[in-house]
Parts: C-alpha cells; sequence; structure tokens
C-alpha cells in the first residue's frame, strides 16, 4: 500500500513527502477489498481510503479518497 499511498500524496501536496508512516490499517471486502489507512506524514495526520479490485478485474489499487485527522482519532469507514 506505501507506493500507492506515496503517490497520492504527492499529487494531492504538490510535493515529495519527505517521511510516510502507515500507523494503523483496516480492510473491508467488498466488490474488491476497500483498505483503510492512518498516515503520518510531514508531521501530519490523514486517513486514506483505497480500494483494491478484484483480481478478474486486474487487481487494480486506487485512492478513493482522504481526510485530515488527529492523532487520536480512531480509523473507521468514511
Amino acid at each position: 500500500l506505501t507506493p500507492s499511498v506515496k503517490t497520492y500524496l504527492k499529487e494531492v501536496i504538490g510535493e515529495e513527502p519527505k517521511h510516510v508512516e502507515i500507523t494503523e490499517a483496516s480492510s473491508q471486502l467488498v466488490n474488491g477489498t476497500n483498505h483503510f489507512v492512518k498516515v503520518k506524514h510531514d508531521g501530519k495526520t490523514w486517513h486514506i481510503r483505497l480500494h483494491e479490485a478484484l483480481p478478474c478485474y486486474g487487481s487494480e489499487l486506487t485512492v478513493h479518497s482522504h481526510r485530515e485527522v488527529t492523532d487520536a482519532e480512531p480509523l473507521t469507514y468514511f
């Protein structure tokens, strides 16, 4: 998941993040898999939702959405 998260952060913030750490993760099985990750980067904390397509659809991993949160905020579905 980390390469996809790093690429997404670079696109959103407009520069290569200096440090990216996934501190928490969960998943939800749907028509593929939704991955929810808590990410710390450059002093900020984000929750990022990624979708991994089923193998019959190429297993493509794409970022669905994100939100900036506090360190204390639990990782939940969004």
